[in-house]
């Protein structure tokens, strides 16, 4: 699951959270560079949208369903944010990856292949759950 510490601390704040941290990324102009913290909220974001679709992730913290659930009158709107957003991630030459697992020494090639297999699946889960 994305951004966890994001979403355990997520009930804390206004649900309008979830809204600037997948406008951040789904409507960057093209080009505009996305950064780390950005694209990690906005996976987390788009996890709390699926959550909202009734499609959670295993373990996702139970401040963030009830998140998810509060914007279930807007979880239309915000579906196409999500899907606009993993896209851009997706599909962006990120150079600074979102998810901690690219982060390998120096010749540790067999372990990197393996995480952007993980990462690669990770995203095709997500991009499903966000799907009508």
């Amino acid at each position: 699951m994305w951004g966890k510490r994001w979403l355990e601390r997520l009930e804390g704040h206004d649900p309008i959270a979830v809204h600037r941290a997948l406008t951040a990324v789904a409507e960057a102009a093209p080009g505009q560079r996305i950064t780390r913290d950005a694209a990690r909220h906005a996976l987390a974001a788009s996890e709390v949208v699926a959550a909202g679709l009734g499609k959670p992730a295993e373990g996702l913290p139970a401040g963030a369903q009830r998140v998810a659930d509060s914007l279930r009158p807007q979880i239309k709107t915000l579906q196409a944010h999500a899907q606009a957003a993993v896209e851009r991630i997706r599909n962006d030459q990120i150079d600074i990856d979102p998810h901690d697992e690219w982060d390998e020494p120096d010749g540790a090639t067999d372990a990197a292949n393996a995480d952007a297999r993980e990462w690669q699946t990770q995203m095709d889960l997500l991009s499903l759950r966000l799907a009508d």
